[in-house]
């Protein structure tokens, strides 16, 4: 499942930039779940085409979590689990179920 161009370029924004740098120095680079070092800032609510017009889900603090790598793979795996119809890879990668790829 390829990520919507829209999103993609949310992601190489200036404004997020500066809010996902914002939200790690805020909580001193620690993981707000087990507080180990702290490299993904997680949507609370994910992230849609529906919804990234939205600046309070976007890019607003409340909607976001410094989580360490393991915490956001977990929490990624849940919200796959709660869909059915989606999967992420080792990487981090959101594919469809059924889907097929050759390497």
């Amino acid at each position: 499942m390829a990520t919507p161009q829209k999103i993609k370029d949310f992601y190489r924004s200036k404004a997020w930039k500066k809010v996902r740098a914002y939200k790690r120095a805020k909580q001193y680079g620690v993981c707000e779940r087990c507080g180990k070092a702290g490299r993904e800032v997680h949507h609370k609510i994910p992230l849609t085409l529906r919804n990234i017009d939205d600046p309070e889900i976007a890019l607003g603090l409340n909607n976001l979590e410094l989580l360490c790598t393991s915490c956001h793979n977990a929490e990624r795996s849940i919200e796959a689990e709660k869909r059915g119809d989606i999967y992420f890879d080792d990487e981090g990668n959101v594919h469809k179920v059924g889907e097929f790829f050759q390497d």
